[in-house]
């Protein structure tokens, strides 16, 4: 990933190191390491570098406190899913953060206490999820289906024939971009 300043580009591999390079130079700036006894699935800075979200192959997603360069030992929050975690992503505001993985949820968590705002539960590994703009709704896919959510409740479900690759929100949330393994790209009207 870019830093914020694009001045540096972040790499990571899946024994948790995280190196810093130069984007002019590729010169290695620094290395670091996420420290936590799993497998390191994935990263995702906040918008100015000073926390990081990590998700794991245990289940675990943790906020850490960083520079850019390096990394507070301890942990702001760790929160836990019953299997591995397919992503995490951060809400604008940054005090919640989304993340997603095989076991069937999406919870929506408190930066600072990792305690679930919200549990979306589906019949299938999520594989997927976005927030629309304005961050009132979401939308996941999971096997064959496209659900859309709003307060923590399923509004409405869409189904391709083959598993779903994604799903998009348009900019005013009025409709539903998806792509499956179908062949096939559809758009969806969301609920009135």
């Amino acid at each position: 990933s870019w830093s914020a300043d694009e001045t540096q580009i972040r790499t990571w591999s899946e024994d948790g190191r995280l190196v810093a390079w130069d984007a002019t130079t590729g010169e290695r700036l620094a290395t670091f390491s996420i420290p936590y006894p799993s497998i390191l699935l994935g990263v995702a800075f906040n918008h100015d570098d000073t926390r990081l979200l990590a998700w794991l192959a245990d289940g675990a997603v943790l906020v850490y406190e960083t520079d850019g360069l390096s990394i507070n030992e301890q942990s702001v929050s760790r929160a836990r899913h019953n299997s591995f975690v397919q992503q995490a992503i951060w809400a604008s505001d940054e005090t919640s953060y989304m993340s997603w993985g095989a076991d069937d949820t999406i919870h929506v968590r408190d930066t600072e206490s990792g305690q679930s705002q919200q549990m979306l539960q589906h019949e299938d590994w999520v594989t997927g999820a976005q927030w629309n703009m304005s961050e009132s709704y979401i939308v996941s896919w999971s096997h064959i289906y496209i659900s859309i959510w709003s307060d923590g409740t399923r509004t409405q479900q869409f189904q391709h024939d083959n598993l779903v690759r994604g799903a998009r929100f348009n900019q005013d949330a009025t409709q539903i971009l998806s792509w499956s393994w179908d062949g096939t790209a559809r758009v969806w009207d969301m609920p009135q």
